[in-house]
């Protein structure tokens, strides 16, 4: 550690840090437009067991120092031995504000605090907003995202605890999901997705979902892994329980789930849940991560002769400006990546010119329908 600022208790009443004095001489602590997020690493050796941040504001533009903005509280914990990172969200202070006065303050003495015990900074740090990353339904697949964000939440269970480490790693970023038994594990165990992502449009029958995760733990035996897709109100859409994967104490191990919608599912909102059934009933002491997950949506394509649209040429393909597409007057063209994610669509007929400007590289699949048939197209984008 290079350096720390240090609070020592000189008596009862809160002790507090603060940057900017207002006044005459006024100055920008802290531009909300730009932070959301203060991130502070300290050893509260005191019996304190809460940070306040408080202090003026004014509106982005305007001159002087602004008036006070609501306290914003944060519980930690008294007597720490260790030190710890904390993450405090400043977004109540209006987001056009800049502040001109930041008091962090640590409350309240008690009374077993001695004169002389002390609360040390050793990081202050102003963030931006965290960004999720997203494999179509599935949020912070690989469990990179920032560490306060919470895109995974798991069961509250007496034999089991979770978190995000970086111990174990499959390979894409540094860190992984650990789930770590303190007892026998008698039911049921589940770890979900908080984000529920709108895909822009309806999945139905013959939609084919596919997720691939991996997992590795100091198991001998097989483990057997349930994965579901959940809509917003968390009930099923489809599911399947992989049994009997094995020598994930030696390696980590790729695990696939297919899924093919039937007459009577169809989502256009969905999120990802992983669980552990008791059939495991894993023991004291086992530990298991997973790590990279990514999940794919696939719509159906026809495949008979009777509903395929004919008379249909894409070119230039590959393409880069423009794609011209030729196809029988009245018809519809849809454009989705490999993952099934629609990305835009257009009224066309014969040689009609469709801008692709705005199409990030890569490859793609066309869908141009006329009176219930359907002709797909492979296409590269340049």
């Amino acid at each position: 550690m290079d350096g720390a600022l240090t609070l020592e208790r000189a008596g009862n009443g809160n002790a507090n840090i603060r940057r900017g004095q207002g006044g005459d001489d006024t100055f920008v602590v802290l531009d909300r437009a730009t932070v959301s997020i203060v991130k502070i690493r300290l050893k509260n050796e005191t019996a304190a067991t809460q940070l306040r941040i408080q202090g003026l504001s004014r509106t982005d533009g305007t001159t002087g120092e602004g008036t006070a903005f609501s306290n914003i509280s944060y519980t930690i914990s008294a007597e720490m031995t260790e030190y710890q990172t904390i993450f405090i969200d400043v977004t109540s202070i209006p987001v056009n504000d800049e502040v001109t006065r930041l008091d962090i303050l640590v409350r309240e003495n008690q009374d077993n605090d001695g004169v002389g015990t002390k609360c040390i900074f050793d990081e202050i740090e102003f963030q931006a907003a965290p960004i999720t990353t997203y494999s179509t339904i599935t949020s912070n697949p690989s469990f990179e995202d920032a560490e306060y964000i919470h895109e995974w939440t798991s069961d509250t269970k007496p034999y089991g605890t979770s978190e995000v480490v970086s111990d174990e790693n499959h390979g894409t970023g540094t860190n992984s999901l650990k789930l770590t038994l303190t007892d026998t594990q008698t039911n049921w165990w589940a770890t979900t997705n908080n984000n529920v992502v709108d895909l822009g449009q309806t999945y139905a029958e013959g939609t084919v979902v596919e997720t691939k995760l991996w997992i590795k733990s100091n198991i001998v035996g097989d483990i057997n892994l349930f994965v579901a897709v959940m809509d917003a109100s968390n009930s099923t859409i489809v599911s399947k329980t992989e049994n009997g994967i094995s020598d994930t104490n030696v390696d980590w191990q790729e695990v696939t789930y297919t899924f093919t919608l039937g007459a009577d599912k169809s989502f256009s909102e969905a999120k990802t849940r992983i669980s552990f059934p008791p059939t495991n009933a894993f023991a004291a002491g086992s530990i298991i991560y997973i790590d990279d997950m990514t999940t794919t949506i696939t719509p159906p394509v026809a495949s008979t002769e009777k509903n395929t649209l004919t008379g249909v040429n894409i070119y230039p393909n590959p393409g880069t400006n423009n794609i011209t597409i030729n196809a029988p007057e009245n018809s519809y063209f849809e454009l989705y990546d490999m993952t099934g994610l629609f990305i835009k669509s257009a009224s066309v007929s014969n040689s009609t010119k469709i801008s692709v400007n705005d199409v990030k590289s890569g490859i793609y699949f066309a869908k141009i329908s006329n009176a219930g048939k359907i002709a797909t197209i492979k296409i590269v984008i340049e």
